[in-house]
């Protein structure tokens, strides 16, 4: 009730400069509100289309490198020194021969297999992929070439097959071609993508080391794995996506896309802290400015109204108010001042006939 009642005796300036003071506050703080949700929307849906040209720029460097390794196997099992050491089973010539083809188109390992699916010969430390010869050797004969994932203890490859051809379209073995999937080769991937990459598969972790971000909590969330859709998630400083190795032709692994956001989250905060800062000097302009209107067109204008009527009421008729503009104030003053005026003439006449 005591609330109410000093609520109630306010004068009706001090509720119009309350009124005018929570408008104006009511205001910066929508405005800024605004400003930052329609910023942070902005640059969500701006690192998701980054992200998304980056898990297709990924895709692409990878289908290109596939489109790759194809060929140069393709290239190497036509090559007639190849046929023939690999038809008469020249392991030594055609181990030199390898050595050669590895070296001129920087591949990191090659390996001959028989028509039996018996190795032949390789060049490098290479994982054991027997049972994947002979998965390509059971299937239809026009295949001519098939690519996958294959790891040793320590390493992950790519690797393509590629079927030996004699003279006479008789398949005599197969050619393996194995490109290397390291820190070098995630280099030339982030260059192209713009964003840190990471391949897990088999409980490897293959990363660039000098990206400075932190990849033990993303393997944490097993969740996130789950996912069958890509998925964006905001972990730490950065946001994260992935695509499985299926496109690698093995569906056991991850190429995890890695963008930081954490350039951008103090961008964000500098920008908001600036926005305050404008907001609050806005604010305070905008209040001086109205005080100072208020002060000059109501607050003047009525003490010059409230004191004349003042003056009236003690006797004081001589001292005009001031009328100043056409507005209500002044619309009042004329009006007390008439009234002034005819109390001086009541008073003139009530002291003339006080004379007879």
């Amino acid at each position: 009730m005591k609330k109410i009642i000093k609520r109630n005796q306010l004068k009706i300036s001090a509720k119009l400069i309350l009124f005018f003071i929570v408008f104006i506050l009511l205001q910066g703080i929508l405005s800024l509100g605004l400003v930052t949700i329609l910023f942070s929307r902005s640059n969500r849906d701006s690192f998701q289309a980054q992200m998304d040209r980056s898990l297709v720029g990924i895709e692409q460097y990878l289908e290109q490198t596939i489109t790759d390794l194809n060929i140069k196997a393709e290239l190497f099992s036509g090559q007639e020194k190849v046929i023939d050491y690999t038809e008469y089973g020249l392991t030594n010539l055609l181990k030199r021969e390898l050595q050669i083809l590895k070296g001129s188109l920087a591949i990191h390992g090659i390996g001959i297999f028989l028509e039996s699916g018996k190795i032949l010969t390789h060049t490098g430390n290479l994982p054991q992929i027997s049972t994947r010869v002979d998965s390509y050797l059971k299937k239809d004969s026009d295949t001519k070439s098939y690519f996958f994932v294959a790891d040793t203890e320590d390493e992950i490859f790519l690797v393509v097959l590629s079927s030996i051809f004699r003279g006479d379209n008789q398949m005599i073995g197969v050619i393996s071609l194995y490109q290397k999937i390291d820190e070098q080769f995630l280099k030339r991937v982030e260059k192209i993508t713009n964003s840190q990459v990471v391949i897990s598969y088999h409980q490897k972790i293959i990363y660039n080391t000098n990206d400075p971000v932190d990849y033990s909590a993303i393997f944490k969330d097993n969740n996130f794995f789950l996912e069958k859709s890509r998925k964006t998630q905001q972990i730490g400083q950065s946001i994260v996506s992935y695509i499985p190795t299926s496109v690698l032709g093995e569906p056991e692994g991850k190429i995890i896309c890695f963008i930081d956001t954490g350039e951008a989250i103090q961008l964000i905060k500098r920008y908001n802290q600036i926005s305050v800062l404008v907001t609050l000097i806005i604010l305070s302009l905008a209040l001086f400015i109205g005080l100072l209107f208020y002060r000059a067109t109501f607050h003047r204008p009525f003490q010059n109204l409230l004191t004349g009527i003042k003056n009236i009421s003690s006797g004081m008729l001589k001292q005009k108010i001031p009328e100043s503009g056409n507005d209500e104030f002044s619309d009042l003053a004329r009006a007390f001042n008439q009234m002034r005026l005819n109390l001086i003439n009541r008073e003139e006449e009530i002291s003339q006939l006080s004379n007879y």
